[in-house]
């Protein structure tokens, strides 16, 4: 049995768990807590060795540049797409509408807090690269890794040692992450079964419209990246949504696509036909800053609160 086909296993018996034994479901809650904990643990690992083995591995300095252009450009357009799925389709399906929940006062506060651009730059820079790391700024350590493998690279040869311990570390934080990834079944099954255990079925009932508007939002998502696929790759997009099934029931069971990550370049490196080092780059730059999931679900969710609310937006 392949993994994906594990992780829908476990997501299953998880839901049953949680409706039938809910009074058990604390002796298998920590089962999920701990995998969501391994996969925390080594996931800024693996984003910096992977991005500074990624550049690395890119010897011209003209390749890079024209790689991350595309990369940013692509990772823009669609996080834009994204956000206006989220919004438009909440103002059409109307999730929020008759929908009643209560909010405790000590779980209402208010944020005056405004965003300002220019301190959002400015915090990209680290002040302190082990804070950023000790703190999981992901940002930051995306920006570390890029500076590092950039002056790797304009040392040509004096660096070689270090570059091949980069390129080890990487392949050691794969192997790690491989290994927690083996035991994604039972963490899919831990943290489904608390779900249900501790709200019940009656919460997704509650909220089945919401999940119906974010369901809508995120396949429409789906068909831009096979547009994209087919317009700028010249190729037919049916293969690639198969072969990407088990890293997509993977981000499905944990909600992270960070989680999926390192099975993420293992399809694209093995599957996929792409490159180790464009695998290496374009890839952990993606989870660091192209969360189309989270941007649709922030809009929409947004929309959802103001419509529960009745509060009408201009």
């Amino acid at each position: 049995m392949k993994l994906w086909q594990k992780v829908i296993l476990g997501l299953i018996l998880g839901v049953l768990f949680g409706v039938y034994l809910p009074c058990y479901v604390y002796l298998v809650e920590p089962i999920g807590i701990i995998f969501i904990r391994l996969i925390k643990m080594i996931i800024i690992p693996l984003i910096f060795f992977s991005l500074v083995s990624g550049i690395t591995s890119m010897n011209d300095p003209s390749s890079l540049g024209r790689v991350g252009m595309k990369s940013v450009l692509s990772y823009l357009a669609t996080t834009l797409c994204a956000v206006m799925f989220g919004l438009i389709v909440a103002n059409i399906l109307r999730p929020g509408d008759g929908v009643s929940i209560s909010f405790s006062s000590s779980s209402s506060r208010s944020n005056d807090a405004s965003f300002n651009l220019s301190n959002f730059i400015i915090n990209i820079i680290p002040s302190n690269v082990f804070e950023s790391f000790a703190s999981g700024n992901i940002l930051q350590v995306v920006f570390f890794a890029i500076f590092t493998g950039y002056i790797i690279n304009l040392m040509g040869n004096t660096a070689g040692h270090v570059k091949e311990f980069i390129d080890s570390a990487a392949k050691i934080v794969l192997k790690m992450i491989d290994k927690v990834i083996s035991f994604s079944p039972y963490g899919a099954f831990g943290l489904v079964a608390s779900v249900v255990g501790n709200q019940g079925l009656g919460v997704l009932t509650s909220l089945s419209k919401l999940v119906f508007a974010i369901t809508i939002a995120m396949v429409l998502q789906y068909l831009i990246f096979g547009l994209i696929i087919a317009f700028f790759g010249l190729i037919s997009p049916l293969p690639f949504y198969r072969k990407s099934i088990e890293y997509q029931i993977l981000a499905l069971s944990t909600g992270s696509s960070k989680a999926c990550l390192a099975t993420t370049m293992e399809v694209c490196r093995k599957k996929l036909g792409v490159s180790d080092s464009s695998t290496s780059f374009v890839l952990p730059l993606g989870a660091s800053i192209n969360m189309d999931g989270l941007a649709i679900n922030l809009g929409l969710t947004t929309i959802f609160f103001a419509q529960m609310l009745d509060i009408s937006l201009t």
